[in-house]
């Protein structure tokens, strides 16, 4: 099992989720599309740098999709692949 450095606050976490279903429920696939892709990518970044002991950015300065009466924030580019 893979622990992050400092875990999600609840509050953090439901919100970040909340994010991902209001456009899913709203029917808008443009937008839940782009900020699930976000969240995955966020997810992958914060594990491998888990398995690499590289230190985890906060949760509040990663590129996360937002939620919903803020601007939009572009997914990030997915993390370099490794040989």
């Amino acid at each position: 099992m893979v622990g992050l450095a400092r875990p999600p606050l609840p509050e953090t976490a439901a919100s970040d989720h909340r994010a991902l279903m209001e456009p899913a429920l709203a029917r808008d696939p443009d937008l839940a599309a782009e900020r699930l892709a976000a969240h995955i990518t966020l997810t992958a970044r914060l594990l491998i740098r888990c398995a690499t002991d590289a230190p985890a950015a906060p949760p509040e300065a990663a590129p996360e999709a937002a939620p919903a009466g803020r601007p939009r924030v572009p997914a990030p580019a997915p993390p370099p692949r490794t040989p």
